[in-house]
């Protein structure tokens, strides 16, 4: 990786480098509570709908092909069968006031 760019003039500088901001990219499955990417997980309509993609119960790809998916079982929600919270929604209370012009 190049960590100095030349200038024109034949100066060094430093290039600028992205960095993670410290977020997490690991989930809990809401059946069997084993740690997930978020990018590898499946989440159930029933909670997509009602919470919206990033506030949703997640689960493994274990657990959606081998137990919730079978014929017999309950598709219903298992993180909110269980009762387990979901994320605070940060947007909650905010008021957006539309009557001002600018």
């Amino acid at each position: 990786m190049q960590t100095r760019k030349e200038r024109r003039n034949g100066k060094k500088r430093k290039l600028k480098t992205r960095r993670n901001k410290g977020g997490t990219n690991k989930e809990t499955c809401s059946m069997c509570d084993k740690k997930i990417n978020k990018n590898q997980s499946f989440v159930p309509r029933e909670c997509l709908s009602k919470y919206g993609k990033n506030r949703a119960h997640k689960i493994c790809s274990d657990c959606w092909w081998g137990e919730f998916a079978s014929e017999n079982a309950s598709h219903k929600c298992p993180g909110c069968v269980k009762g387990i919270p979901v994320k605070s929604d940060p947007d909650k209370g905010k008021v957006i006031d539309l009557t001002t012009s600018d």
